[in-house]
């Protein structure tokens, strides 16, 4: 009984309004990142989609496994150097996603309902970084309404339905940030003991080997080493001691790069322009992609809108990218006030990979996720900052103001997606279905095909070249240029009815080319060259 009591009284204590609030703390995170996971893994189909980044990430990953990974690099490369165009792929993409993805390639072979818990972790470690993040700035409540403006983001959710780095890539972010937070905060910067910039380097050394927008992160250490030294102008202070994490960015990421190698440049090997010159045309494109994801936009060709008017939706959408360069440039007037604001390390990670992006070759909407959730992060920060200017003479109703602040910005986020996702979910609750893409019926039987008749040594021609020499091992090229399929090709892979990334000929120009059909279905031809060998 006196066991039984002292037990009482422990669990009690423990219970006490000093562990309760951390208790309460994590297990808001756990209810957040659950519920993700679960929505994540609802609305994920069998199979995959096509478009075959993915099938070079997972290709990398078996050349690892197998022992073949120079060769994978091989055969990507001449996909590269011999087709019609050459912008559709690096040779090698940054090997920490294909890492991940190793185990299970491992143990299982290519299963795309294992091989989808890489990003869908991804996406539940994202949401438990933001929420660190977003508390330390909003308080709990209002946490969790930014926190939520990502787990029930339809965007972020489908994100896990395709085994890519973009999801990857938000949780390493969100996690440099949530690290320099503790730098800032918890230790000196500047101290010769200090750990925590070294940390950070390595962190920041491994977001860069997932993409290399990651590079942009450190911007995030120079800030807050600059920041550090010009608030406290600390006597004595050795060039060894700031130098040291960049000492350990620089050899973590350079023998990295000497044991995995990829292309430092995502467009070193391609001919689309980049650089400063295209910053103004990306500018242009991005704002409905940053709409779609921020709540503000409808799936599909439809206006920037909020609750039906496209006059809200235009005032929303400024509100979001305004706040967020007022944080910026709140976070940089307080560096120099010798006050070094909360925000510096998120705003310099903004800045860090927006200007990557910004200068990117390409646009793809789902290259914007990261920086989406930094804005959504920062903007709410901006807000709640101008609500506790509101209630500046009473701390009850600060919180009330910064509370309300956040509410109304994530008002119309809330309002078109969590009807959007709970559709989904429905859908997805009564309807299974195999994914349009490689593991499909039909394009299972092309692969069949391939290997059966044509030799390990022909080029074959296909739309979705990484994905054929995934599948079946073959080396392939793409192009929509006939004289690249005469030339460069044994065999051509075409898909009915399509001219995405081909030449989609009729039987009587295939004819006229002396073109010879070997095999057919319903949505597929394997025509054999003549002369190439």
């Amino acid at each position: 009984m006196r066991a039984a009591g002292i037990l009482v009284r422990a669990t009690l204590e423990a219970m006490g309004p000093a562990n309760i609030r951390p208790l309460s703390r994590w297990a808001t995170s756990a209810i957040l990142v659950g519920a993700t996971v679960i929505m994540a893994r609802i609305v994920q189909q069998d199979g995959h989609g096509w478009g075959d980044d993915f099938a070079l990430y997972i290709n990398q990953a078996r050349g690892l496994v197998e022992g073949t990974a120079t060769q994978v690099i091989v055969d990507n490369r001449f996909a590269v150097d011999n087709s019609a165009f050459r912008d559709f792929t690096p040779i090698a993409y940054p090997w920490v996603t294909s890492l991940a993805l190793m185990p299970i390639i491992a143990v299982f072979g290519i299963d795309y309902g294992l091989l989808k818990l890489v990003p869908t972790a991804a996406l539940g470690v994202s949401i438990m970084f933001m929420w660190m993040i977003a508390r330390r700035r909003l308080g709990q409540i209002a946490a969790v309404a930014v926190t939520a403006m990502v787990a029930i983001n339809p965007w972020y959710l489908w994100a896990t339905d395709a085994v890519l780095s973009d999801l990857l890539f938000l949780a390493a972010t969100l996690g440099v940030i949530a690290l320099a937070d503790r730098c800032v905060a918890n230790v000196s910067i500047l101290s010769p003991a200090a750990r925590c910039p070294v940390a950070l380097a390595v962190a920041i050394s491994l977001a860069a080997h997932i993409r290399r927008e990651g590079l942009g992160l450190l911007v995030v250490l120079a800030l807050i080493q600059a920041a550090a030294w010009w608030g406290s102008r600390p006597e004595g202070l050795r060039a060894a001691t700031v130098l040291r994490p960049w000492v350990w960015f620089f050899a973590t990421f350079t023998g990295f790069h000497l044991l995995f190698a990829a292309p430092i440049r995502p467009d070193l090997d391609i001919r689309a322009p980049s650089g400063p010159s295209v910053i103004a045309t990306n500018l242009r494109w991005y704002p409905d992609a940053l709409a779609e994801l921020l709540g503000l936009q409808r799936i599909g060709d439809a206006p920037i809108e909020a609750f039906g008017s496209s006059a809200l939706g235009a005032i929303w959408l400024g509100a979001f990218v305004v706040a967020a360069v007022i944080g910026i440039c709140w976070s940089a007037l307080c560096a120099l006030r010798r006050r070094p604001s909360i925000d510096l390390a998120l705003s310099g990670a903004l800045v860090g990979i927006g200007i990557i992006i910004a200068m990117a070759p390409y646009h793809y909407q789902r290259y914007l996720m990261t920086v989406a959730a930094l804005i959504i992060v920062l903007a709410a920060s901006t807000i709640a900052r101008a609500g506790h200017l509101i209630g500046r003479r009473r701390s009850k109703m600060q919180s009330i103001a910064a509370l309300a602040s956040v509410i109304v910005l994530s008002a119309p986020t809330f309002a078109l997606h969590i009807p959007e996702v709970g559709r989904s979910l429905r859908f997805h609750l009564t309807h299974s279905y195999v994914s349009t893409g490689p593991e499909d019926p039909l394009a299972q039987q092309l692969w069949s095909a391939v290997i059966e008749f044509t030799d390990e040594r022909d080029v074959v021609m296909f739309a979705q070249p990484r994905a054929m020499n995934l599948y079946t091992r073959r080396l392939s090229v793409v192009g929509n240029d006939r004289n690249v399929l005469m030339r460069r090709a044994d065999w051509y892979a075409m898909e009915r009815d399509s001219d995405y990334l081909q030449v989609n000929l009729s039987e009587t120009e295939a004819v006229s080319l002396g073109l010879d059909a070997v095999w057919a279905n319903e949505r597929y031809v394997l025509w054999r060259v003549p002369g190439r060998r």
